[in-house]
């Protein structure tokens, strides 16, 4: 199989052909592209920058530095007061707006990972007031200065790390729809995108929040917060199944195919011809193949990071013409 790129003025598609297979990858979305680091920032690849900062974090130590002493946290003290005092306090204890969480919460720091708040930082939180601050989303934070954000973030822990791989979850999503409207829905949102406190539906908040995570949250709460602990008022099988509701609003998600033979448009007909460059075939080339009712198959290969998070979470909605009661409304597959 050979691929083929193809870029126009917009959108851009990327086609890889087969003996009768096309994929078209659209990229261009308003707001999507990447942006330029600033003169004298440090830059480093978003496609990788969320890779390279989980193997680089762990145990309490992220950029080869020796721990939470004060001369290495002074400058991330600093940047703390420039870009998160206003939403998340002086001190992490959170709410000073926009109903941010609290940083220094022990709960949420004996469970949250330090590859999850680098995430955080560096990507923001699409459709909610907590921004993208790396230099590859247009932020001020290289990946050095969201790496001392973190140590910063870490060095107010008061209690030992909690093992929520270790917590098993066994629920159903459809049936803790009942207790999600009686205990959640009031905070979180109706379908989770955020109310009166913080969304549990943006997509790259899941992608790190792990199972156990949400349901230590739930269990547990968040002392002193807002969050109460509801290990006391819900059954183990109700838990289960709120974090079972709150997994279903991945919006990532690998389709499953038995095969690809029922999707081939015009199966009997002839191949298309995009020997013009091996490398690029025009979006015209494309119709008009598809016109000749030549052979081909068209796939939307699109890697999920490279679609707008804030076209996506909107679209929450049950969908009752779904099998199963739930689905994506005015979202293709």
């Amino acid at each position: 199989m050979s691929t083929l790129r193809y870029r126009a003025p917009a959108p851009t598609l990327t086609v890889t052909v087969a003996t009768f297979a096309i994929v078209a990858w659209v990229l261009s979305f308003s707001g999507c592209a990447g942006t330029t680091t600033p003169a004298g920032a440090e830059s480093d690849s978003s496609q990788s920058e969320g890779t390279e900062a989980a193997t680089s974090l762990g145990s309490g130590e992220l950029g080869g530095q020796d721990g939470p002493d004060d001369e290495n946290l002074e400058q991330a003290r600093a940047d703390y007061k420039t870009y998160c005092v206003i939403c998340h306090g002086e001190e992490g204890e959170g709410y000073a707006a926009d109903s941010a969480n609290a940083l220094n919460n022990p709960n949420f720091l004996a469970s949250v990972t330090d590859p999850a708040l680098y995430e955080a930082i560096a990507h923001g939180r699409a459709e909610t007031p907590m921004s993208a601050w790396s230099v590859n989303r247009g932020g001020p934070l290289s990946q050095a200065s969201i790496s001392g954000i973190v140590r910063l973030i870490r060095s107010w822990s008061t209690i030992d790390t909690v093992d929520t791989e270790a917590l098993e979850i066994d629920g159903e999503a459809l049936r803790g729809l009942g207790v999600w409207k009686a205990f959640c829905m009031d905070c979180h949102g109706e379908w989770g995108e955020g109310g009166k406190y913080l969304s549990v539906a943006t997509p790259n908040f899941l992608d790190y929040a792990s199972d156990g995570y949400l349901k230590y949250a739930v269990m547990d709460g968040r002392p002193g917060t807002p969050m109460l602990a509801y290990g006391d008022t819900l059954m183990p099988r109700e838990i289960d199944d709120v974090v079972a509701l709150i997994r279903m609003w991945s919006w990532v998600v690998t389709p499953e195919h038995d095969g690809l033979d029922e999707k081939v448009l015009n199966l009997d007909g002839d191949d298309p011809d995009f020997s013009a460059d091996p490398r690029f075939v025009p979006a015209d080339d494309v119709m008009e193949a598809m016109e000749a009712e030549t052979k081909m198959l068209i796939l939307d290969a699109r890697p999920a990071s490279d679609s707008c998070f804030a076209l996506m979470l909107p679209s929450i909605r049950r969908n009752s013409g779904t099998e199963g009661g739930w689905g994506w409304a005015g979202i293709s597959p």
